[in-house]
């Protein structure tokens, strides 16, 4: 089983692009489609760069820092503090059908 692993962006400086809705519904005052998609691949192309495969452990390893992501098929974990050798620092939460 493949496991992903997902860095929170605003730990690594990542540059979020916004998108410019504009100030209402349709008079064209936000950014054109194709400018704003181009923001919208320019933000999932820094965010898939910065995955890596990894189950994380309950301690972790060095390198990890609070608010990191991490999934497989059936969890979800949440790195809740940066690694010191000795802490528990990831949450498992299980994941369900509703």
């Amino acid at each position: 089983m493949v496991h992903r692993y997902l860095i929170n962006t605003y730990k690594n400086n990542m540059a979020r692009l916004t998108i410019d809705t504009g100030t209402q519904g349709n008079p064209a005052t936000g950014d054109s489609l194709r400018t704003a998609f181009t923001k919208v691949n320019s933000n999932f192309e820094e965010l898939f760069a910065r995955s890596v495969a990894k189950t994380p452990a309950a301690v972790g390893v060095e390198g990890d820092v609070a608010g990191q992501l991490a999934y497989d098929s059936t969890n979800l974990y949440v790195c809740t503090a940066n690694y010191d050798g000795s802490t528990v620092i990831w949450k498992k939460l299980v994941l369900q059908s509703i």
